[in-house]
C-alpha cells in the first residue's frame, strides 16, 4: 500500500470535529476573533477545526475541509463583508446548511452560530458579486442563488454580534463557549477503580 493511500485512510478514520470554525482570514479581526475562540474551545476540551491549525503540509486538504465543514456538530460562522466574497468560506457555509438540512429532517444534532463582525450584504448583493467579474471563481447559477439565500437564511438562527468597549471580544467568545458547551452531549462518566479505567 502506498504511504499517500494509507495517509489518505487515516484521514478519513479521524472523526469529525466536534466545532468547525469557518472564517476568513480577509478580515484581520475576524480572523483573529476566530484564532482565539478555537484556542477557547480547545482549553475547554472541545475538539475544534480552523484551517490553519487543523490543515497540515501534503494533506488532502480539500476533502479534510469539506468533510470537517460538513461532518462537525456545531458550525460557527465567523462572517463579514469579505467572507462573503470569498470562495472557500462560502462553500464551507453551503456544506453546514446542506448538513443542517439533512439533520434537521431527521431530527438530528446539527446547529449552526453565526457571529456577525459587521453589517452584511443583502442576499441580492451576494448573488450580484458572485455573477459578476469581481468574483474569484465562476460559479453556476444556481450556485450563486444558493449561496445568496445562505446569507440570507444567517439571520435565521441565533447569532452573536461583535460587541463594542472594553473586553467584548473575550465575553463573546466565553459566550459562545458556553453556548457549544450546552450543545454538545457530554461523555459518559466512566468509573476509575484503582487506577484504571473501565
Amino acid at each position: 500500500m502506498s504511504s499517500t493511500s494509507s495517509s489518505a485512510q487515516r484521514q478519513q478514520q479521524r472523526p469529525a470535529p466536534e466545532v468547525f470554525i469557518n472564517h476568513t482570514g480577509q478580515h484581520e479581526a475576524a480572523s483573529n476573533f476566530a484564532a482565539q475562540l478555537y484556542r477557547e474551545l480547545q482549553r475547554s476540551g472541545i475538539s475544534a477545526f480552523i484551517d490553519f491549525e487543523s490543515l497540515q503540509p501534503g494533506e488532502l486538504w480539500q476533502e479534510k475541509l469539506e468533510n470537517a465543514a460538513g461532518g462537525s456538530l456545531v458550525f460557527v460562522a465567523v462572517v463579514s463583508k469579505p467572507y462573503t466574497q470569498r470562495y472557500w468560506p462560502m462553500l464551507e457555509l453551503d456544506l453546514a446548511l446542506q448538513q443542517w438540512d439533512v439533520q434537521q429532517a431527521r431530527a438530528g444534532q446539527c446547529h449552526i452560530i453565526p457571529v456577525i463582525f459587521e453589517r452584511l450584504p443583502s442576499g441580492s448583493e451576494v448573488e450580484a458579486f458572485w455573477r459578476s467579474e469581481k468574483a474569484p471563481k465562476r460559479i453556476s447559477k444556481e450556485q450563486c442563488k444558493r449561496w445568496a439565500h445562505n446569507i440570507s437564511r444567517l439571520q435565521d438562527f441565533q447569532s452573536f454580534r461583535r460587541p463594542t468597549g472594553k473586553g467584548g471580544l473575550v465575553k463573546l467568545q466565553i459566550g459562545i463557549r458556553d453556548r457549544i458547551h450546552s450543545l454538545i452531549p457530554s461523555p459518559v462518566a466512566v468509573p476509575r477503580i484503582f487506577g484504571y479505567q473501565e
